[in-house]
């Protein structure tokens, strides 16, 4: 079960970067420039997959009766999230 997880965080940001290492060989010059923003939304989108995990693993996981162990987790990652967007557009509307 554990491969399967480390397979569903790793495996999709691992794709998106290849890609962007592809478009900058592509386009050559002296500096490798892929495209813009990329590595800011694969980190998003990274964060995004370990927290999907994460709820759907304690979702299925966890009896009933730990209900309030469920909701600190939640609370936790509810606030990870927040701090995760607010870097995000924080770093995106600073950079224009």
């Amino acid at each position: 079960m554990l491969y399967l997880y480390l397979a569903a965080v790793v495996v999709p940001p691992t794709i998106l970067m290849i890609v962007d290492a592809l478009v900058a060989y592509s386009r050559g010059g002296e500096e490798l420039k892929g495209i813009p923003g990329y590595r800011r939304s694969v980190m998003a989108i990274t964060v995004l997959l370990i927290l999907g995990v994460t709820l759907i693993h304690i979702v299925v996981n966890t009896p009933i009766k730990d209900v309030s162990i469920v909701n600190n987790v939640l609370s936790m990652l509810a606030g990870l999230v927040s701090v995760i967007a607010g870097f995000y557009f924080g770093g995106k509307f600073a950079g224009k």
